[in-house]
């Protein structure tokens, strides 16, 4: 039968250099949770920038994907794309405004992901992969929405082809572009299993 140990025997993880180990790690979490933060504030404050741009990615994926003839607004989130009207070429105008704006569901996704920065324990490193990956995922979904309107404006005429695209069909798209978002958000972020580590 062996003495018992002595607690001096015992390997001691704690002590100042573990203390300030610990607090430099949290200083690190949350100076990520305020960059995160004052970007995403920063986007929404120029959300008018970003809807230009991304207006230049619609018309982008409108005339790629479509092959439609497009036309970038000189200023203003605004394209204009062609579509057939009676065997002659029209064009319609689309807007991104605020609420069709990718901006909207990116900014709240910032946000959550500067609260975990600070709460929890998952790693900056997924923490970051699950925030870009759902913000590539949103506005390739919002590109899509567009695409959709004015596939459908050519194929029913801007009135039933717009309604339909932009209450119906893109709602639904919208919708399922989030839920899978909000998956894929928690798939990477989510931190590893025992086995997996």
């Amino acid at each position: 039968m062996s003495a018992p140990a002595h607690p001096a025997d015992e390997p001691f993880h704690g002590g100042p250099a573990a203390r300030r180990g610990a607090r430099s790690t949290d200083g690190v979490r949350l100076f990520v949770a305020l960059f995160v933060i004052l970007a995403a504030l920063l986007a929404f404050a120029e959300q008018q920038t970003y809807r230009v741009f991304e207006s230049r990615l619609a018309s982008w994926a409108v005339h790629e994907l479509l092959g439609y003839r497009v036309i970038p607004a000189n200023a203003g989130p605004t394209f204009f794309f062609g579509y057939h009207a009676g065997g002659a070429t029209q064009f319609l105008g689309l807007q991104v405004s605020l609420a069709c704006s990718s901006v909207l569901l990116i900014t709240p996704a910032a946000f959550v992901t500067a609260v975990l920065a600070v709460v929890s324990t998952v790693t900056l490193n997924r923490l970051m992969l699950a925030l870009a990956a759902t913000a590539v995922l949103v506005t390739a979904i919002n590109l899509l929405r567009f695409v959709l309107i004015a596939l459908l404006v050519d194929a029913w005429g801007p009135e039933t082809g717009f309604g339909w695209a932009h209450s119906f069909f893109g709602s639904l798209l919208t919708l399922a572009g989030l839920a899978g978002a909000t998956y894929l958000y928690y798939r990477l972020a989510r931190r590893p299993t025992a086995a997996r580590r």
